[in-house]
């Protein structure tokens, strides 16, 4: 059997009453959950090249209808015309990588994380209740894909200058530690592939760290107000794994991560949510409101690097690089050129996006003792008609940071509602 996994995952709570009298709880909570098992996982079917990367260098003159068409027999794996070698078992029933059986058998090796969460909870006012929580949470069990026909000193560093744009943080500046593998080695890219656990080689670290605090109210009957804050941020470090396993900064082809970008800590991201509901005594009729203010996107720069631009005479494996900001997965800097230490990267973000959505109510009571309740509700959604970009374009060049997606126009819907 490829893929048999076992574990255990164990939970506990605990609540107490500080004060005795109902009015003060402290609550706290640690728990273990394990990611979905992948059934492909170790399965040698799946374990076969289905892709190839190769360098390009066009022979044809800039402007020819066939420039972006490689002149080279892409069958061949072997360098032919502008193509680069590729990878030899590209098609082949062969498998392309191995796989410890460790990470897809036996106890305890599925990725997991844990949660602690401590939180109290008191009633201030009468019917009024204050809730503050901190929150941590941790991951463990990461993979990584080790080349085993290539060495650390098989890869050498290079950098590139920084496009003049006001907008990027250090303009004009070099961007370094970026890798790539020696073309002499170019043969041996994807050659040896080994997927096995991040700690055989280093430390690999992500955590996560929030509050929330949150107010419930019930001043009165008819009248309810519930709101706060959530904020957190998260924190990698790659740095170990990377100087160990260069190739890592190499994902998916074409795109390289800077050594500078190892380790990360994200802005701290905070949200705000308000609702309020009102009965009108007598006439039936309630007022709500709710009211959310979130941060935008992550702004991001990559551009795209040819090998003449890093001062290479060719990539080993992909005719282009685009020069990632971050790490897969990591928080997004303003732009990818930065060179002040990984510890003191600063994120930015597209502006915070507000929404303000309301609704009015009419209830009609009937039947006995108002068993029957029907509501005709009016509800405005995006009332102030705002228009925030909830996505843009990272790719930088003459549309960097248009919009991509923006927020719903004010929309007015009628509806009806009966209980029973």
């Amino acid at each position: 059997d490829y893929n048999n996994m076992k574990d255990i995952t164990p939970r506990v709570g605990i609540a107490y009453d500080l004060a005795g009298d109902g009015k003060t709880a402290l609550k706290a909570a640690w728990g273990k959950y394990m990611a979905a098992g992948d059934a492909d996982q170790g399965n040698p079917v799946t374990n076969l090249a289905t892709r190839s990367a190769r360098s390009w260098t066009p022979s044809l003159p800039f402007g020819d209808p066939n420039y972006y068409i490689p002149q080279c027999n892409l069958f061949n794996q072997a360098a032919n015309g502008d193509c680069g070698p590729g990878n030899a078992l590209f098609g082949q029933l062969v498998p392309a990588a191995a796989i410890d059986p460790a990470t897809h058998t036996g106890w305890g090796n599925r990725f997991w994380s844990q949660e602690f969460s401590v939180s109290v909870q008191r009633e201030v006012l009468p019917r009024v209740s204050v809730d503050v929580g901190y929150f941590r949470r941790w991951y463990g069990n990461f993979q990584v894909v080790d080349n085993r026909a290539l060495a650390a000193t098989d890869f050498r560093e290079y950098s590139i200058t920084v496009p003049t744009d006001p907008r990027l943080a250090n303009s004009g500046q070099v961007l370094s530690g970026l890798y790539e593998v020696d073309p002499s080695k170019a043969l041996l890219v994807n050659a040896d592939n080994y997927t096995t656990f991040s700690d055989n080689y280093g430390k690999q670290k992500e955590h996560w760290n929030g509050v929330d605090i949150t107010v419930n109210a019930r001043p009165r009957n008819g009248f309810a107000i519930q709101g706060g804050l959530s904020t957190g941020r998260r924190s990698s470090d790659l740095c170990d794994i990377m100087e160990k396993l260069p190739e890592t900064q190499l994902v998916f082809g074409i795109f390289a991560i800077p050594r500078s970008y190892c380790h990360v800590d994200e802005a701290w991201q905070t949200q705000a949510k308000v609702l309020g509901t009102y009965l009108v005594p007598k006439i039936d009729v309630q007022f709500g409101v709710t009211f959310q203010s979130a941060p935008g996107p992550p702004l991001q720069a990559n551009f795209f690097v040819v090998p003449a631009q890093a001062g290479l005479p060719s990539f080993s494996a992909a005719g282009v690089r685009l020069i990632d900001l971050i790490p897969i997965g990591q928080p997004q800097p303003f732009s990818g050129v930065s060179t002040v230490p990984s510890t003191n990267i600063s994120t930015e973000y597209v502006h915070r996006a507000n929404q303000l959505d309301l609704r009015f109510s009419k209830i009609f009571r009937t039947g006995t003792g108002g068993r029957y309740r029907t509501s005709i509700n009016f509800d405005l959604n995006n009332a102030l008609n705002a228009n925030y970009e909830l996505a843009v374009n990272n790719t930088y060049g003459p549309s960097w940071q248009n919009p991509l997606n923006i927020m719903d126009a004010r929309l007015f819907k009628i509806s009806a509602q009966f209980d029973f």
